[in-house]
């Protein structure tokens, strides 16, 4: 199944963007995506494309498991 959303650019990460801005290397951000944790949004010429909302809703279950 195949979703359109409506983004623009800011809205898209690519894996190196979320590795650097969570300070971790993009094999996990890769594994995040294999597993499901971290969901594509869409795959151009071979680049994983995520949404910002899913990255930053990744990083609030993190940090509350991480408190707990």
């Amino acid at each position: 199944m195949c979703r359109i959303l409506r983004m623009t650019k800011a809205d898209l990460l690519t894996t190196g963007q979320i590795a650097n801005e969570l300070g971790v290397h993009r094999t996990t951000v890769d594994y995040w995506a294999n597993t499901g944790k971290l969901p594509v949004a869409l795959i151009a010429n071979g680049i994983r494309l995520f949404d910002r909302e899913a990255v930053d809703a990744l990083v609030a279950e993190r940090a509350a498991g991480a408190a707990s």
